[in-house]
């Protein structure tokens, strides 16, 4: 019992840090479209406001500086996260005082910079902490987490301020004060283990007494035994991971992706969400234009479908490790985006069908999101995992921002039809690629 309260513990504050980094995410990628738009600006000028978040690019090439560099007496992690977290407190603060759009892109790009460098550091963090059993919930949490913020950032905090007439740059004060008590009750008391879980892939044997099988008193004396002799080796361990430096962490991730599972993975992973973010992108533009307010927009993407997309993140936690689901919630993602572009046929469509398709949407990314991460977290390796994890997201990463680039031109040139249509089949043909690779998703320990 003890146990399992001090895992749900971990497990909480680290989805306090994703929160964090989700606030910033929220508002540039789910509010701030919105209201440029309502200023004027054209769907080409709204495509490139991904390019704000391109300090997210960079990480995967400071992750191996972050992995092999930290201060012994704060930890290895949290050596990074509190003054991340602390320089992120001060740039929202600012951020509410500014009113130059230029000054608040600046400042726009410093968070970013902040919360992804501590995203590589937090992904350490959790696959630190993760066993074989909590896996899939510490991936749970971690979107979960972070889409709360996103939530929280793009749309309470917006539809808030609409109903009590403040401008918009108050919520940045507000996301402060969320960074601070995270950074209070999250962050500091936080306890790193002290030398990385068990391997996420090795297998676990339960029995219904929660002992393995054949472990009497006397086995169980000896691990006790065997733990105490080990953790004097912990040091040694992290002086290892130090001496090898950045090289040693870059070269186990060019080494596993010389197999072809992972590279099978890395295609799919850089694919997968291409159809759905670019209809995600100009979809709330699409809106806009079809004369919804900016309150409502942020009401029903913000609030309601993030719900949802939570929702179904919180159950792909207990699904991802059953390879064959992954196939089918990739062809189920497929659905919401054909009715999507089904609207643009439909201008009579009432709020409730729109509602209907958006909720249904973040169901099945939240979904099939967490099935996809928790395979990626389980191919990276436990010495490196931080720099290794952080190269695979940001191959995930890369692919959701050439689409959302792509977006803009597509709607801009050809309308929004053959945009979201376009998404549509992109959707399909990645996920004929999963179906063809199904039978080799199986986690590989590395």
């Amino acid at each position: 019992m003890v146990r399992r309260q001090s895992e749900l513990a971990s497990l909480l504050r680290i989805g306090g840090m994703y929160f964090v980094q989700g606030l910033p995410v929220g508002f540039f990628s789910k509010q701030l479209p919105v209201q440029l738009r309502m200023q004027g600006y054209s769907l080409k000028q709204l495509g490139v406001l991904g390019f704000l978040g391109f300090p997210w690019f960079l990480k995967v090439f400071v992750a191996p500086y972050i992995d092999t560099h930290w201060s012994v007496r704060l930890g290895r992690r949290k050596s990074w996260i509190i003054p991340l977290q602390a320089l992120l407190f001060v740039i929202m603060v600012l951020a509410g005082l500014v009113g130059s759009p230029l000054q608040l892109a600046l400042l726009i790009v410093a968070m970013n910079f902040c919360t992804a460098f501590q995203d590589v550091a937090v992904d350490g963090l959790a696959i630190d902490t993760a066993t074989p059993a909590t896996l899939g919930w510490v991936n749970s949490v971690q979107i979960v987490g972070f889409k709360a913020g996103v939530m929280v950032g793009g749309g309470l905090l917006a539809t808030a301020c609409d109903a009590l007439g403040l401008p918009f740059q108050f919520s940045f004060h507000a996301m402060a004060a969320c960074v601070f008590l995270v950074l209070l009750f999250c962050v500091l008391p936080y306890a790193e283990p002290t030398a990385p879980a068990a391997p996420a892939s090795a297998p676990v044997q339960h029995t219904s007494h929660g002992v393995k099988e054949g472990e009497d008193s006397s086995t169980s004396e000896g691990k006790r035994k065997s733990k105490d002799k080990s953790s004097g080796s912990n040091h040694e361990h992290d002086r290892e991971i130090k001496a090898g430096g950045v090289w040693s962490s870059i070269a186990t991730i060019a080494r596993s992706c010389r197999q072809p599972e992972v590279l099978a993975m890395l295609v799919f992973v850089a694919t997968y969400k291409t159809g759905e973010v670019m209809g995600d992108t100009m979809f709330k533009p699409f809106l806009v234009d079809r004369g919804i307010g900016a309150a409502d927009i942020a009401l029903w993407s913000g609030v309601y479908a993030m719900c949802c997309s939570m929702a179904g993140s919180m159950l792909g936690g207990r699904i991802a490790d059953a390879s064959a689901w992954v196939a089918r919630v990739a062809l189920l993602n497929l659905v919401p985006q054909v009715l999507r572009a089904a609207l643009v046929l439909l201008p009579g469509a009432g709020p409730h069908v729109v509602v209907a398709v958006m909720c249904l949407e973040g169901f099945t990314g939240g979904l099939l999101t967490t099935c996809v991460f928790t395979w990626m977290m389980a191919n990276a390796s436990k010495d490196y995992s931080a720099s290794h994890f952080t190269f695979f997201a940001t191959v995930e990463a890369t692919g959701k921002f050439l689409a959302q680039a792509a977006s803009g031109l597509i709607a801009h040139h050809y309308g929004y039809g053959t945009m979201f249509a376009a998404g549509a089949l992109c959707t399909a043909a990645t996920t004929m690629l999963l179906f063809a690779k199904a039978p080799h998703h199986k986690h590989h320990p590395h």
